[in-house]
């Protein structure tokens, strides 16, 4: 009988150990694993960010090429354009007055 006991708690202490290691092994693949989350959480997010700068970017180069079909005129648009929001500019700042 005391035999039987004794092979019984080894047998016990064995697969403690062994259930042990195993969540040993499970705590760290489940670190590992919250940490490429995070990882790709955060590259994800760059790449949201970096799609909306190019779809900005991209509204911006379909309204210059409607306003003007060659480079030429592109820049003389953009040039107006900006003496427009100078022109505004010195108006909202002259009302301030």
């Amino acid at each position: 009988m005391a035999v039987n006991l004794q092979t019984i708690l080894e047998s016990i202490r064995q697969k403690a150990s062994g259930l042990a290691a195993r969540c040993e092994s499970l705590a760290r693949a489940s670190e590992e694993q919250e940490k490429r989350i995070a990882d790709l959480t955060a590259e994800n997010r760059a790449l949201k960010e970096q799609v909306e700068q190019l779809k900005t970017d991209n509204e911006f180069l379909i309204v210059s090429h409607r306003l003007a079909q060659s480079p030429d005129e592109i820049v003389r648009s953009r040039r107006l354009i900006s003496g427009w929001i100078r022109d505004i500019d010195r108006c909202i700042s002259q009302l301030k007055e």
